[in-house]
């Protein structure tokens, strides 16, 4: 099956610049220069997610080794831009993939946001105001910050402090801790609501005491250990010790009770704010930090610009030979290069993941590469949402599995549709015709090219008067393939695919489509069709050959229980 690939760039490709401007910069004696300015070679490019919202990746090879940059940018003075913060549809104590968050909330950009607790709980450390309100309180850490944004589009970055009390009706009164923020010894009380998630925490003190209110009146005190479900309406107070005492002593059932909070500065200033780790960068310059991840490491933030019309999501990639990451101070650095006038620090490494809605597609998609591999469920994540209107047809998006073939080689190209607002088009592929530039690089049917000669050019999809188009290159005739993986252990009944690559004379190398392949099975080990392989009932050792012309490569396969034989 094809993967889509949009013309972003490869590894390789960048090896392959990098060793170019290293010649240049080799003969020309400017060597020093490259190494003082600490950058050897450097590619950026720009797509377009909604008016006023861009998404920018930047390639960059330094002395310590590769590093990949994305930043969304969002023009906050745009009357089609918000922003917003992301929640977990289950509530502040359960992470969800922003991916997930992205979608349900119909998020055109998106970056992960806090720091979590863990053990247990995804509640975000720091605190969370969503539309005007805030959800969660701010984390009592002196080292924690937050960033908020204001209605105006002006933003604020600092520490804030946070001032609760529970007041009884006959006058008696004792701190509030928190508000939705599990609790240690819970001496002191925990408020908790609908948006704290379906039960109040489970691991509190023996003899916790829970108060459940309703309309500003207690109405059942009851055992908080295990936890208590929260009710939409309701309110629940728990502590423990003196403050057991106090709920058993003051608000029994029937009293009517005032909960005041306050923070400073005030949270009622802020459309949004969330918290995170240290103020990175504080009108214009990088600041001591108060909070700090050693080490090189993915990265994640937020700020905005000196004039304050941009809001910036930025992440760096890390801890994988495509990106080696940044420790803090170069974080901080990076943002200041690039406009950041006020910048927080987010949560990073396996949680930093960026998402765009590029042009053609319905919905945004994870555009950086996760350290875990896979996406991490987190705590919340700021939005980025575009209120365009939908039009006509403006332009088409070509994609295909590697723009790179063989001559005689096959590959298929798909269209999207967007409009002048970059919002998705349907369009009729059937209606879309092809074409490829030069001629005599290769020969269309339907979307489908079957390559002819080695060279440079262009596949062309045009729809009415809208066209796409991708560039492609034909690299010289096979001397070799690679097979990936080069070993499988399969269990009885299982699959698996292979990808096939051929390298030309010169080390260019394209994706085979496995159709186009001659596939073999060698030993009892099962079927083999268009690259995927079903192992049989047996164990057995063997391997898969695919042959194109001349060449080959084999995969070895093991089934059932035996070791492949080294």
């Amino acid at each position: 099956m094809d993967i889509l690939y949009r013309g972003g760039e490869n590894l390789r490709k960048k090896w392959l610049a990098l060793i170019t401007v290293l010649l240049v910069v080799l003969t020309s004696g400017s060597f020093v220069w490259a190494q003082g300015a600490d950058i050897i070679y450097r590619e950026s490019s720009v797509e377009p997610v909604a008016p006023g919202v861009t998404y920018e990746t930047t390639w960059q090879f330094t002395p310590a080794g590769w590093l990949k940059l994305h930043v969304i940018r969002a023009d906050i003075t745009k009357a089609t831009v918000d922003t917003d913060l992301l929640l977990s549809a289950k509530g502040l104590n359960v992470t969800e993939r922003l991916s997930e968050m992205a979608a349900g909330a119909g998020a055109v950009a998106a970056i992960n946001g806090d720091f979590f607790f863990g053990r247990g709980s995804g509640a975000p450390l720091g605190l969370v105001v969503k539309d005007k309100e805030m959800l969660s309180t701010p984390s009592p850490r002196k080292d924690l910050a937050v960033f908020g944004l204001r209605p105006d589009g002006s933003a604020a970055v600092g520490s804030f402090s946070f001032q609760g009390q529970v007041t009884a009706g006959d006058g008696m009164s004792f701190p509030l801790a928190a508000w939705n923020k599990p609790g240690d010894s819970y001496s002191e009380l925990y408020g908790f609501d609908a948006s704290w998630g379906t039960t109040t925490p489970t691991n509190v003190p023996e003899g916790s005491l829970a108060a459940i209110i309703r309309n500003g009146m207690v109405s059942e005190l009851v055992p908080a250990a295990g936890g208590v479900t929260i009710v939409p309406e309701t309110q629940i107070l728990v502590g423990a010790g003196a403050a057991a005492d106090f709920i058993n002593s003051y608000l029994t059932p029937g009293k009517q009770i005032e909960v005041s909070v306050s923070t400073e500065p005030s949270w009622q200033e802020f459309a949004w704010a969330l918290g995170g780790g240290s103020v990175l960068i504080k009108d214009g310059k990088i600041v001591p930090f108060t909070h700090e991840v050693k080490g090189a490491s993915p990265r994640s933030a937020v700020g905005v610009t000196s004039d304050g019309r941009q809001l910036i999501l930025a992440a760096v990639d890390g801890r994988q030979e495509e990106s080696k990451g940044l420790t803090q101070a170069e974080w901080a650095a990076l943002l200041l290069k690039i406009g950041t006038y006020q910048a927080l620090n987010l949560d990073g490494g396996g949680s930093t993941t960026v998402l765009a809605r590029l042009p053609g597609e319905n919905s945004s998609m994870i555009v950086n590469k996760p350290s875990d591999i896979r996406e991490r469920p987190i705590s919340n994540g700021i939005g980025v949402f575009s209120r365009a209107p939908q039009g006509e047809l403006a332009g088409l998006v070509v994609s295909t599995a590697d723009t790179h073939l063989v001559p005689n080689g096959t590959r298929l190209f798909t269209v999207k549709g967007y409009d002048i607002n970059y919002n998705p088009v349907p369009v009729d592929e059937t209606k879309i015709n092809w074409r490829v530039e030069p001629a005599s690089l290769g020969t269309m049917q339907g979307n489908m090219l079957t390559a002819s000669s080695s060279g440079k050019g262009t596949v062309v999809a045009s729809y009415g008067s809208v066209e796409g188009k991708l560039d492609i290159e034909v690299i010289g005739p096979t001397v070799r393939l690679d097979i990936a993986p080069k070993q499988l252990v399969l269990a009885p009944n299982t699959e698996a695919a292979l990808t096939v690559y051929a390298y030309d004379s010169i080390g260019r190398k394209a994706l085979l489509r496995a159709e186009d392949l001659t596939w073999q099975v060698l030993g009892e080990i099962g079927t083999v069709q268009d690259g995927k392989i079903k192992a049989g009932p047996a164990a057995a050792v063997g391997a898969v050959e695919a042959q194109w012309g001349q060449v080959a490569a084999r995969s070895l396969v093991t089934t059932g229980t035996q070791d492949i034989p080294l």
